[in-house]
């Protein structure tokens, strides 16, 4: 099904294989769509760095389940309002976060900042 992934998708397979090489996470799973067609679904990694006491391996498949846990937040937030802006409801030059906001934040400067400045 998935037969020309590896090829097709070989940079960006290859960055998630180095990050893990690279122990930035343990373990990845990717799935990628195209008009509203799965075109890839692919694991790397283990589940933890240490190796498994009893042999075998805790290796990942595309069906191993992740904890999101702070995640859920941010992806759940930036997902709606990417929906809202590609419906027109969500206008993001019109939002702006306070310049006391901005330096409580990162002690950076004062006045209006929009949204699209922060992406």
């Amino acid at each position: 099904m998935f037969s020309s992934q590896d090829n097709t998708f070989a940079e960006a397979f290859s960055i998630l294989k180095n990050a893990i090489a690279a122990r930035a996470f343990p373990a990845a799973s990717v799935a990628i769509t195209r008009e509203r067609r799965l075109v890839a679904l692919k694991a790397f990694g283990h589940l933890t760095y240490e190796e498994n006491p009893k042999g075998g391996s805790f290796a990942v498949t595309p069906a191993t389940l992740f904890d999101l846990a702070s995640l859920t937040k941010v992806l759940t937030t930036t997902t709606m309002a990417m929906l809202l802006y590609e419906r027109g409801q969500l206008g993001l030059a019109l939002l702006y976060v306070t310049g006391s906001v901005v330096l409580s934040i990162a002690g950076l400067f004062a006045g209006l900042v929009l949204m699209r400045h922060l992406a």
